[in-house]
């Protein structure tokens, strides 16, 4: 385990299966969400599966294939869930009919009665091999499911039964997977998505995790959050709850926010390293005597790309004035105690948040002795965090910016009061086929004074409703029924706006069953874009690249074809039968979903020449004795 700005891990490797496997499930936990980026998930993973594949990560205007995207998210959207905090879902530039295959992936969640919000970043993976066995892997992180660019941490642990190993059980983890998911807002989890969280924990219950090596202990740190923010502390949570007159040596203190929850720490360490972010430590002024023994550092600025984030408001969601997150963003805390170093990794930062109301996650190791010093100052030529971090330079609080910090969190937290509000979405379809949809809610939510608010359907950007009024959208193709609803807030503060949007998810009523199937034969435009998928759709990434940048005339001089470039026994007859002898059920189960897909929607003029009858004949070649 290495904490050097030099050591990198991404998050496309810490998902990679073990050899010889592929995913099974996979649950997710995270403050603020990207759309965008949650798309990208699924390919992360086809990728993995199609190794040899060009493809990239990036966003999908970036040079990802849209095919390729397309058939990814069909094929692993229903292995994922998202737990998600209420109102933290961003509002993607642009609406992607793709996201309809990812509806059923987001889960709204928000902590009950104490205020505080869900915050924990967490991946629970389950692989499964060709036999059906199956391995377990938590990553625990600071960041969110975003395309943040900032300074953060990953710790990546698999399951293990060595017994020469220190292991976390896996129980108390799956304990608090189901805690955190009954707290679901509507539309919540579905039937299946339950039944398949349930199957999740009951296997990660059987299996332990091994910390990483050269730690001698090794302890998930679990948070729901809590009604009073004096039940637990941080220093307890740091160091496992030691005796309230043990004291500590020294500490190092990483956090992009902070508050007088620091002095709990603080109070019992000798000296304190503390490295934040410079508006952070601007607006910290609860220390008091405390603060001589506290040493404060900041990002050099040549690693730190100036972003802004607020506790509650991680990117401010949809503001305009944001952006990407950037800069600090990690939670990290050593406290050395006389012969051992305690080290917390996770999501809490040193605020009443973080270690009080928050739901959070992270995990507590002991090691040795001198731990500070090998982050800090680098150790076996390595570079330590000193590398690049400055001294902080004080300099009063902005008034201003703090302003517009508290209006943040005040429409963040109507958001997600918005999010638990009961929102549904009827769908009611008109004689001339189009649909007219209402919005409601369960319950009132009133605006906060000065506040005012519009709602729409992502999917339909330029039809904005004003909170208050009717809900209602006229003459909207099936294709365009979404229930995922754009709510966008502004208020004035000290002469200039504050704005906020979020995509908050309706209970959808009265949509049309074969909804998903036409927004497949909207992506899928010509028989040309149907031969890709199908290659995909087999696993010839090679096959489908040929189709994709040689074109109609280029599949055709590649597979010998004639004129029409797309005849199915010419280009899939080989993928079908390496399909079919090696025994890939799925792969031709898939190619059958397409096919009843496009049927049901009267799009089979799509399909390639000839492709039901090649997929009869290469199903009765292989079982014919």
């Amino acid at each position: 385990m290495s904490l050097g700005p030099e050591d990198r891990k991404l998050l496309t490797d810490a998902l990679e299966p073990p050899p010889g496997m592929e995913l099974d499930r996979a649950v997710t936990t995270t403050y603020s969400l990207d759309l965008v980026a949650l798309l990208l998930v699924p390919l992360t993973f086809a990728a993995i599966d199609q190794r040899g594949s060009e493809e990239s990560a990036g966003e999908p205007d970036q040079g990802v294939d849209p095919v390729a995207l397309l058939e990814s998210v069909r094929r692993y959207a229903d292995r994922l869930t998202v737990l998600v905090q209420a109102g933290g879902i961003a509002v993607p530039a642009r609406y992607r009919p793709m996201l309809t295959y990812l509806e059923g992936t987001l889960v709204q969640v928000a902590v009950p009665g104490t205020g505080g919000v869900f915050h924990p970043k967490v991946w629970v993976l389950r692989f499964r091999d060709a036999e059906g066995k199956l391995a377990h892997r938590v990553l625990v992180l600071s960041r969110n499911l975003t395309f943040d660019n900032s300074w953060d941490t990953i710790l990546v642990l698999d399951e293990s039964d060595d017994p020469r190993e220190n292991l976390m059980p896996g129980r108390e983890l799956a304990d608090y997977l189901a805690t955190t998911a009954s707290w679901a807002v509507a539309p919540g989890l579905s039937a299946e998505r339950t039944e398949e969280l349930a199957d999740l924990n009951a296997s990660l219950s059987g299996v332990s995790f091994a910390a990483p090596a050269g730690f001698k202990d090794a302890a998930w740190v679990t948070r729901t959050g809590e009604r009073s923010v004096h039940t637990r502390s941080l220093w307890e949570d740091v160091t496992g709850g030691v005796h309230a007159q043990d004291r500590a040596t020294r500490a190092l203190v990483i956090s992009p926010f902070l508050d007088t929850s620091l002095a709990d720490l603080v109070d019992r360490c000798g000296t304190v390293r503390l490295l934040s972010r410079a508006e952070s430590l601007d607006a910290l002024d609860a220390l008091g005597d405390l603060a001589e023994r506290v040493e404060t550092f900041v990002l050099d600025p040549s690693a730190d790309l100036d972003g802004t984030e607020d506790e509650d408001v991680e990117g401010s969601v949809g503001s305009k004035s944001a952006g990407r997150l950037a800069g600090l963003h990690a939670k990290i805390y050593l406290v050395e105690r006389g012969h051992s170093t305690t080290l917390y990794v996770g999501s809490a930062n040193a605020t009443r948040g973080g270690f009080g109301r928050n739901a959070e996650f992270g995990v507590r190791l002991t090691g040795r002795k001198g731990l500070i010093d090998d982050i800090w100052s680098g150790t076996h030529g390595n570079l330590g965090l000193s590398a690049v971090c400055q001294p902080y330079d004080p300099k009063p609080p902005d008034e201003a910016a703090i302003a517009r910090q508290q209006a943040e969190r005040e429409l963040e937290r109507f958001h997600a009061a918005l999010a638990g509000a009961g929102l549904r979405l009827d769908a009611v379809e008109e004689a001339d086929g189009t649909y007219t949809l209402e919005a409601s809610f369960g319950r009132p939510v009133g605006e906060p004074d000065g506040v005012t608010t519009t709602v729409r359907l992502l999917s339909l950007p330029a039809h904005e409703r004003m909170l208050g009024e009717a809900l209602t959208w006229s003459r909207v193709d099936a294709s365009r029924i979404t229930p995922l609803l754009c709510v966008r807030s502004h208020t004035s503060v000290g002469g200039g706006v504050v704005e906020r949007s979020a995509v908050l998810v309706a209970d959808l009523h009265g949509a049309p069953e074969d909804r998903s199937a036409r927004v497949l034969a909207e992506l899928l435009k010509t028989p040309e874009d149907v031969l890709r998928y199908l290659a995909f759709l087999l696993g010839d990434v090679t096959l489908s690249q040929a189709l994709r940048f040689g074109g109609t005339t280029g599949a055709a001089a590649f597979f010998g074809a004639g004129s029409t470039g797309h005849s199915a026994d010419v280009v899939l007859f080989e993928p079908l039968m390496r399909a079919a002898v090696h025994g890939d059920a799925d792969a031709l189960g898939r190619i059958d979903r397409l096919v009843g897909e496009l049927r049901a929607v009267e799009a089979l003029h799509l399909l390639p020449d000839g492709l039901e009858e090649l997929v009869t004949v290469v199903r009765e070649a292989v079982t014919t004795p």
